[in-house]
This record gives structure tokens, C-alpha cells and sequence, in this order.
């Protein structure tokens, strides 16, 4: 079977686990978004050689005969750093991991998270989704990338662990950079308008069954009334900001305790990313976006930090959402989680 192949019986495998994976608390809205999952897990496959992938394909297949859920299991690891509370009650129900699999992982980590660093100090636009890289910066709402992946290798077994660390150190030692492959061809697939959160096969699925050209309050409410419960859940004021494609002001919320910062920062992130027709966060990475310097009242009307997104349907500009309120990477979150639940209704 040749790579393409494999990698997809195994993203079949994934999703159909994925989907059905249950949560502390309400079903995530990405459980729901089949075409940004596997172009994800496409990306992340492409890393590794024929021998790997036939590896964990017997993986997935032997625990899928055992009625394990590999991906339930996975998050379940994940919250050992995020979750420390609700980890304790569920740790007895995942496998369990041996000192020879710690040893793996931990010897494979070290390879995986010098790439990433390489990534994030020389190719700083490769990755622009704002990751966190280590596990001491997680939180409930924010996984990093170590402790997602270290999560992620737990449910490889023995064998396909010795496999990845045999490769990794090969192509270490040939200064080949795995994760750039990762990325690189994760970016590939993102979708003609640049927005930078979905792929062209999320944006598809979410929207080729809307009829909108411009954004209108009804829509501008729906949007803003995801972002205030996700905000809620994460006891967060936040200020939200939607503008149509000709940049008018079509809703204004402050949320109360909101910071009297966001009342400035939320408009001018939504105008920015309709103006530039990509989202703040990409655009604060790019040479001429910096050129016009972070956000400052007296001198521009632009803002580039991270919380404004344009709105494309059917690859149509019909608007843009600015957030403003947390942290970038939270502002983030609950901007480009509302836009995904619009498309989906």
C-alpha cells in the first residue's frame, strides 16, 4: 500500500474515533468539522516514512478490536498538564505507560521540540496559529504543543515509538526539519482567502450552503452570541466588534468588566483584518504589517495583535469579527470558534 493510502485508512480510523469522543462537559464544535480534522491529521502523517505509518495503522486497528479509543485516550493524557483535576478522575481509565514507552517519548520529544524551536525563531510565518510551545504555559483553555504531543506519542505503541525515534534521529543527523514538512504541508492546504484557522475543505463543508454576500445584524447577533457564552466559559469580559465588507459597524458588545483598552482595540482588530483580508495575528508576522507598527490610537487605525478574522463564505468577503479582551491566543480562540459555528447554521 503506498503512503497516501495508508495515511488515509488511518485519518479514516481517527475521525471515526474522534467524532465519537466524549468530553467533560458539551461536545466541541471541531468534533463537527471533518474537513479542517483531516487536513490536520494529513499534514501531521506526512512527517513520517512508510514503515511508521503501517505501524500505527496496526496500532489503531488492534485497539479498535479491544474497544479502546485512541483519541479519547490521547486527551486523556493531555490533561495530566491541563487539567490536573478532572485528570485524577479519569487517569484509571487510560492505558497504562511503561518506563520503556517514557523513555521513547521522552527521547523523541527532545528531536520533535528543537524543530519546533527552530520553527518558531526562523520561519515565524510558517506557523501562525499562535501555538503555545510548552507545557508550563498550559492551561484548561490553551494546549501547548509539547504536551499535545507527548500525548499524542503515549498511544503509539512500543514498536511504532522505536520506529520514530530510529527516523527522527536519522533525519536529525541529515539537518532535515520534520516539523517544517509538517507545517509546510499543512499550509498547503488552507483555503484561497488566507484565512489562516481554516482549511479549503472546512471552509467548503461550513459553507457552500449560504446564500450571504455582505454581513447583516442578524448574522453580526449569531456571531456575537457565540463568542459572549465562550467567553462566559472561560470567565472572560471580553469586547466584541463585527463590521460588514465596506468596514461599517454592524455590532458593538463591551461584556461587563470588559478593559477600557478593548473598547479601541476590538473595532480596529475587525477593520484590520477586513482591510488586509487576513486575519491580525498572520498579518503582525508580515514585514509590511509591521512596518505600520502595533496598535496606537493618535497614529493609525490598525491593530496587529492577534483576535481579528475576516469572514469569507463561499470565498466571498462579507465582513470581519475583532475580539479583544484576553490574551491573543484566547482572543483568537473565541474569534475564529465563532466564525465556525456560523458557517456551520
Amino acid at each position: 500500500m503506498e503512503k497516501n493510502s495508508i495515511i488515509q485508512n488511518i485519518v479514516d480510523e481517527e475521525w471515526i474515533q474522534f467524532t465519537n469522543t466524549k468530553n467533560i462537559g458539551s461536545r466541541a464544535v471541531c468534533q463537527d468539522q471533518k474537513g479542517n480534522f483531516t487536513a490536520s491529521r494529513r499534514a501531521y502523517w506526512q512527517m513520517y516514512n512508510e514503515d511508521i505509518l503501517n505501524s500505527y495503522l496496526a496500532d489503531i486497528k488492534a485497539a479498535k478490536r479491544e474497544n479502546i479509543n485512541l483519541i479519547t485516550q490521547k486527551y486523556g493524557y493531555m490533561m495530566s498538564s491541563t487539567d490536573k483535576e478532572n485528570y485524577e478522575k479519569i487517569k484509571s481509565r487510560l492505558m497504562p505507560v511503561n518506563e520503556q514507552k517514557e523513555k521513547l517519548i521522552s527521547s523523541i520529544m527532545l528531536i520533535y521540540m528543537a524543530w519546533e524551536e527552530e520553527i518558531t525563531k526562523n520561519y515565524p510565518t510558517l506557523d501562525n496559529k499562535n501555538r503555545i510551545l510548552y507545557s508550563y504555559n498550559d492551561t484548561k483553555n490553551s494546549t501547548s504543543v509539547q504536551t499535545y504531543m507527548k500525548g499524542e506519542l503515549a498511544t503509539y505503541s512500543t514498536r511504532t515509538l522505536a520506529l520514530i525515534l530510529q527516523y527522527f534521529l536519522t533525519q536529525a543527523s541529515l539537518k532535515n526539519n520534520l516539523v517544517y514538512k509538517y507545517m509546510s504541508k499543512l499550509n498547503s492546504y488552507e483555503n484561497p482567502s488566507n484565512n489562516s484557522f481554516c482549511t479549503s475543505e472546512t471552509l467548503n463543508s461550513c459553507s457552500s450552503n449560504k446564500v450571504i454576500d455582505n454581513m447583516d445584524l442578524k448574522s453580526a447577533e449569531l456571531l456575537a452570541d457565540f463568542a459572549k457564552n465562550t467567553a462566559n466559559d472561560m470567565n472572560l469580559p471580553i469586547v466584541i466588534t463585527v463590521v460588514d465588507k465596506f468596514a461599517n459597524t454592524i455590532l458593538f458588545k463591551k461584556m461587563d468588566n470588559a478593559l477600557v483598552a478593548s473598547i479601541d482595540i476590538s473595532p480596529a482588530k475587525a477593520k484590520t483584518a477586513l482591510a488586509f483580508k487576513k486575519d491580525t495575528y498572520s498579518l503582525s508576522q508580515d514585514s509590511l504589517s509591521k512596518s505600520l507598527n502595533n496598535f496606537n490610537p493618535p497614529s493609525t487605525k490598525y491593530c496587529f495583535l492577534g483576535g481579528g478574522i475576516p469572514i469569507f463564505v463561499n470565498d466571498t468577503l462579507i465582513g470581519a469579527i475583532g475580539i479583544s479582551g484576553g490574551s491573543v491566543e484566547q482572543d483568537i480562540q473565541i474569534a475564529q470558534g465563532s466564525i465556525e459555528k456560523f458557517l456551520k447554521i
